[in-house]
This record gives C-alpha cells, sequence and structure tokens, in this order.
C-alpha cells in the first residue's frame, strides 16, 4: 500500500503513493498514531509522509532523512534544498469535499530537506 523505508536507525517511514492514499495516511489510518511525525514538502504536490515515531524519540538526522525522503517524492526533487513541513499527525485534517491529498495543518514546523539525499535513501534500499 504504501512506500516503506527505514531511517538509518532503524524508524519506520511510510510515504503516500497517490492522493487518495495520502489522505489515508495522513488522516484515517488507524493503525498510525496521531502522535506520529506528518511531513509534507510546502508549496509543491508530492507525497505525504508519517515517521512513526513521537518527536520526543526522533533525533534532527531522523527528521531530516525523513523530510529527504518526502522532498525526493514530490514535484520538488530537482530543486537543490526544499522546505518541508511537519507536526504531529493529529494536527492533520480536512474540510469537508476537499479533493483528495488536500489536507489542512496546524502548529507545524518547518526543516529544510535535499531530495538527493531521499534518493540516495531510496536507492539504498531498492
Amino acid at each position: 500500500m504504501y512506500r516503506r523505508f527505514k531511517t538509518t536507525s532503524g524508524k519506520d517511514i511510510l510515504i503516500g503513493k497517490s492522493a487518495e492514499e495520502n489522505d489515508y495516511l495522513s488522516i484515517q489510518d488507524e493503525n498510525i498514531s496521531g502522535d506520529h511525525i506528518w511531513m509534507h514538502v510546502s508549496g509543491h504536490a508530492g507525497s505525504h509522509l508519517v515517521l512513526q515515531e513521537c518527536y520526543t524519540n526522533v533525533t534532527e538526522e531522523e527528521l531530516r532523512e525523513a523530510a529527504s525522503l518526502v522532498a525526493y517524492y514530490s514535484k520538488a526533487k530537482n530543486l537543490h534544498i526544499v522546505k518541508v513541513h511537519h507536526c504531529v499527525r493529529k494536527n492533520v485534517s480536512k474540510w469537508p469535499n476537499d479533493p483528495p491529498g488536500r489536507v489542512m495543518i496546524k502548529d507545524y514546523k518547518v526543516i529544510m530537506a535535499d531530495p538527493e539525499v531521499g534518493k540516495n535513501i531510496v536507492e539504498r534500499e531498492e
């Protein structure tokens, strides 16, 4: 269903493959905690990502790895540095009748990511 990866330290990462899958990952999947970390590239279409861990248990490096993956799976993957929004999954919501893949986020943070690092992670796991 989702693309699945692991951080270098072994934490699970899930990435949506379509707008409908992004919605399910971001809003509906009951197997994902509301306290897990959600990510999406700012200002560009692309996949939604969930790092299946709470902020209290992740390092900056793990956040950067996940952000780099979501940057690689976005329309911004040809840029050198990409702005990625991240928050706890329970801060992601939808308005009724919004198209698939469109969400609202609150209380988010920003991390800068390099899509090339994400590409290297994908190649490492293939």
